[in-house]
């Protein structure tokens, strides 16, 4: 049974959370908007379980906000067509008075049978139920809360591992930074993975969300690493005017350089060593893609492009917290990464 403890929950433990969870007489779930994608997975199990149990099981919703005294105490009451019911009540972090009066006194004397589920979205309203909760041996299970983008990678990256699949960091990186909220990220990651039968790689996730804000990342990497330096600062100050966090940017970046990289590093002899398959594991990319690649390094040298991930690097530092002007410190990357592009 998952209990209420004094360690502090990460957001790697969700996975772990939802699979404890079990059914008891009492849960109580809490959990903010962030993380009621999870927090229903977690409901559903326990409804699922309590099925199992009665498959004629009652099933009600209650709004405990705008409860009206007395419903709880209806519910519960014996019923001639079931032997067990399921109560779902959410917010609880706004409930009114009569609600919280009616389930102190039904925490007091529960009913045989009636599986309740309390979900509290945070804050100190109705702070007594939720300690007479907890001393009534209730199932307290505490949502890691999701604030960072860091968190929401991690997220995306947890789903896509339980498909069984994998996600590069840097296509996780992009989706967070097109899509904002949890469930519309996992509706994301879900079609991809039902789209390819390989894992989500920078270029799906590219030819996916073109034209999302994650999409003008790849334009400002194809501009600065073309070394044009007047259209790249352009669709930089675009991409960040319209939501983009500089790291998304510098996430592009990074992804564009690396596949230069790695196809320079390669393709001056591979031809004549690697088969195809192997080739398409190596680089994870199209023909085209690789083609478009092949035909991009012919304006770079080892050192040039060497140069540019020392810049990149030293651009992740400052945005994330080294520098005080993070839109300042891409800018002067995107300066000399082209610079760079001129002067292979």
């Amino acid at each position: 049974m998952a209990r209420a403890k004094n360690s502090k929950v990460y957001v790697g433990d969700i996975p772990r959370i939802i699979n404890d969870a079990c059914l008891v007489p009492f849960t109580l779930i809490k959990a903010g908007e962030a993380e009621d994608f999870f927090a229903q997975q977690i409901i559903d199990k326990i409804r699922a379980l309590a099925k199992e149990v009665s498959p004629l099981l009652e099933e009600t919703i209650l709004d405990a906000s705008t409860y009206q005294a007395g419903s709880l105490f209806q519910i519960a009451s014996p019923s001639l067509f079931s032997d067990a019911r399921f109560i779902y009540i959410h917010s609880c972090e706004a409930m009114n008075n009569e609600f919280l009066t009616d389930a102190l006194t039904y925490c007091s004397q529960p009913a045989h049978d009636i599986y309740v589920i309390f979900h509290h979205g945070g804050g100190v309203r109705g702070k007594k139920l939720l300690d007479t909760l907890a001393k009534n041996s209730a199932q307290i299970i505490t949502m890691p809360t999701i604030k960072t983008d860091n968190d929401k990678v991690s997220v995306l990256q947890q789903y896509v591992r339980s498909m069984h699949r994998g996600i590069s960091p840097s296509a996780a990186f992009q989706l967070v930074g097109a899509y904002g909220n949890v469930p519309e990220l996992i509706g994301v990651a879900r079609q991809l993975l039902h789209d390819t039968d390989s894992d989500i790689t920078d270029e799906l996730v590219y030819e996916y969300c073109r034209g999302r804000n994650e999409a003008t990342g790849f334009d400002v990497a194809d501009a600065a690493l073309n070394g044009d330096t007047a259209r790249a600062l352009l669709l930089m100050r675009q991409s960040v005017a319209t939501g983009t966090h500089p790291l998304v940017i510098v996430s592009a970046l990074t992804s564009k350089a690396r596949t230069l990289a790695l196809v320079m590093g390669n393709f001056s002899y591979w031809d004549d060593v690697v088969t195809e398959e192997e080739k398409k594991k190596i680089l994870q990319m199209s023909p085209w893609a690789e083609n478009k690649a092949r035909q991009e390094c012919m304006y770079w040298s080892l050192s040039s492009l060497s140069h540019v991930f020392v810049v990149l690097s030293q651009a992740d530092s400052l945005i994330k917290g080294g520098g005080r002007e993070p839109i300042y410190a891409l800018e002067q990357a995107l300066m000399e990464i082209t610079q760079a592009r001129r002067e292979s």
